[in-house]
């Protein structure tokens, strides 16, 4: 079984932990207090990604993210990412399993909405280093959030959003480009 394979299977399983927890959604947190807290949290990566090579062609990326940060007031949250990727991008015929590892500084604007549904869009940038084969590439990376919490407890939430990832690639060997990455993720937060 290749490791983009089981990528699939693992990130499958966990979405449709994730979906089953959020039908189960007790009654109670219809009446969420959304104040500032500290949260953490963690999720799952599906995605695409595609190099600006004319030769590459994108593939499935699969990976996890790890957050901590704070929620200001009931509009504002700050955020810091630590994300790892495994994609298989093909150049000319040459495929190539990368790992990816990003951190990001986030921001989301919340918008207010009594109960426990909370949508937000949001911005961050980061850096990356991409490794294959031998090879360490890295970079600036910058990123455009859109996505919703959906209150599971007064202490836990759930999240669903779509990230586009620019980042902008400096290659050790071989020419510098830059990368487009598409990424669905889905994750818990508990807030403190």
């Amino acid at each position: 079984m290749t490791r983009a394979v089981l990528g699939r299977r693992l990130s499958a399983i966990a979405g449709g932990a994730l979906l089953a927890a959020t039908a189960l959604m007790p009654a109670a947190a219809q009446e969420n207090n959304w104040a500032t807290q500290v949260f953490v949290g963690g999720d799952i990566v599906l995605g695409h990604i595609k190099a600006d090579s004319s030769n590459a062609s994108g593939n499935f990326a699969w990976g996890v993210t790890g957050v901590a940060g704070v929620e200001l007031a009931n509009h504002i949250a700050l955020m810091g990412e630590l994300q790892f990727r495994q994609a298989e991008i093909s150049d000319t015929g040459n495929d190539r399993d990368f790992d990816i590892y990003t951190g990001f500084v986030t921001a989301h604007y919340r918008i207010p909405l009594a109960g426990s549904t909370r949508p937000y869009v949001g911005a961050g940038a980061g850096y990356s280093i991409a490794t294959a084969d031998g090879q360490t590439d890295h970079g600036f990376a910058a990123k455009l959030v859109a996505g919703a919490d959906f209150a599971l407890t007064d202490t836990s939430s759930t999240y669903f959003e779509y990230n586009f990832v620019r980042m902008f690639m400096s290659a050790d060997e071989g020419a510098d480009y830059n990368a487009d990455d598409h990424q669905v993720r889905a994750g818990v937060r508990w807030r403190f």
